[in-house]
């Protein structure tokens, strides 16, 4: 979500200062002139930019951990300049209140898998700091100043969602301009949701659907985050005994589904019976579910030759997988890549 930037008059010429960061430690300041600017001389590399409705700018430079670095090489007469804008922009913001508070742990900030967020890791956001303490233990409570920024750093680094005090999801989006939308949950009524739409500024107001929003997929990240957090698992809630459960036309004929991403059809299968009951009871009520003994063989049915079959479709990310025969074995593909089923363990493929 790209906020607006504070305009300044600095020495004669015009810039734009645009701030990054969520907090203190993470802040971050981008120095961008304006086009007439005398004191830069554009080389090769100049980069212009089109900042919201404050207009077109040159990229001159950033500064981050206190450190400036110049976008260009042909800036390096101006540096002392450059240092003495960001200086001055940095003396004259003022403080912003903690609006939020979240956990950082060893591998990242605290999660937890929600299957309202089926695509991966939900991170957790406290609305005070006492909630936050409360499930820290021995990690490091994190102040948030600005929401915006804190949830687009969450979705750049694969984060599927986050859950507001471990109650209200909040979904990442997008407009048809590209730029990163947040919608978060009310409350539910009816089995419909109320939700609020975050604007740049960090305050949630009342989405009632006219702005055009879609949903942010952002698979391979989301991926590599659950690998991080849960480790290389080839799948959680696998049944002890190895046995799945299909859902089919009659017992034994497996049945076939088109799967929205790909539109390959497959076979369905799950790994407890009560969830290919409630797959069949909302998909298709006329089919009945059974168990599968031999799964290499349910797989080449003629029925699924070449294709396999959804381990808990609909399920959340880390719970589901495509299965398929490859010669005599079976071949899983999941949040964590490619599995083959030896006996009844996985080994990691490539």
């Amino acid at each position: 979500m790209r906020q607006p930037g504070r305009p300044m008059r600095h020495a004669g010429g015009t810039y734009l200062l645009v701030e990054g960061g969520y907090n203190a430690d993470t802040r971050t300041a981008t120095l961008l002139a304006a086009p007439g600017n005398t004191l830069f001389k554009h080389g090769e590399l100049a980069r212009r930019i089109v900042w919201r409705e404050q207009g077109e700018w040159y990229l001159i430079a950033q500064w981050a951990v206190g450190m400036v670095n110049l976008h260009d090489s042909a800036y390096e007469a101006q540096r002392t300049l450059i240092e003495e804008i960001i200086q001055r922009f940095l003396q004259e913001r003022r403080d912003d209140p903690e609006v939020a508070w979240a956990v950082q742990g060893m591998g990242g900030l605290l999660g937890s898998i929600e299957d309202i967020l089926p695509m991966g890791l939900a991170a957790k956001v406290f609305s005070t700091r006492e909630a936050a303490a409360r499930v820290a233990g021995d990690d490091e409570v994190v102040a948030v100043t600005n929401l915006p920024q804190f949830l687009t750093s969450l979705a750049r680094d694969g984060y599927a969602g986050a859950m507001w005090d471990e109650r209200l999801p909040i979904f990442f989006c997008f407009d048809p301009t590209g730029e990163v939308q947040f919608l978060r949950a009310r409350k539910a009524e009816a089995r419909r949701m109320t939700l609020d739409l975050l604007d740049e500024h960090g305050e949630w107001g009342d989405y009632d659907g006219s702005e055009e929003i879609d949903f942010l997929e952002n698979r391979e990240a989301c991926d590599e985050r659950l690998v991080s957090a849960l480790g290389n698992l080839p799948v959680l809630g696998w049944p002890d005994d190895g046995r799945l459960w299909a859902a089919g036309p009659r017992t034994g004929t497996p049945g076939q589904v088109a799967a929205e991403e790909d539109e390959i059809v497959y076979g369905v299968l799950f790994s407890r019976e009560e969830l290919a009951r409630e797959w069949i009871q909302e998909t298709e009520p006329t089919w009945v579910s059974f168990p599968v003994d031999d799964l290499c063989e349910f797989l080449g049915h003629i029925e699924l030759a070449g294709h396999g079959g959804l381990l808990n479709p609909g399920s959340h990310r880390v719970h589901s997988g495509v299965l398929w025969r490859d010669g005599n074995r079976v071949v899983l593909d999941t949040f964590s890549g490619f599995w083959a089923l030896q006996g009844d363990r996985f080994v990691a493929l490539g």
